[in-house]
């Protein structure tokens, strides 16, 4: 099952990190052990992909006992987006889960409110 998310602002002046629980029909946390390939995307109003972020490229990591991921991105790479200079700006953001059966799930798509933090 997808989810509509809209995660909270993140800003030019600082490195971001989210971590995502994703709930079984149980509404219990799934392991991730099995999965293979976790892909965050984030793409502008024209959709380009202006983001992303992968467990295999090391963007992406399990945590707190298997049943959480973690996105990072640095502030280098958020301030990438809003150029040229804008204050505000809200991206689509998407990610799949790919288990080690080759199946493929969507467990979340949202928004990301992006603000120029003045501070460099």
């Amino acid at each position: 099952m997808t989810e509509f998310i809209a995660l909270p602002l993140a800003t030019t002046s600082a490195d971001w990190s989210e971590d995502f629980e994703i709930l079984g029909e149980d509404n219990e946390p799934i392991v991730l052990t099995d999965v293979i390939e976790i892909i965050f995307q984030v793409y502008n109003e024209d959709e380009v992909l202006e983001l992303e972020a992968t467990l295999t490229g090391g963007d992406i990591v399990l945590v707190d006992g298997d049943t959480k991921f973690r996105v990072e991105f640095s502030r280098d790479d958020i301030a990438t987006v809003l150029v040229p200079f804008r204050k505000v700006k809200t991206f689509d953001i998407g990610c799949t889960i790919e288990d080690e059966t080759g199946f493929i799930q969507q467990p979340f798509l949202g928004t990301w409110p992006i603000y120029n933090g003045r501070v460099r």
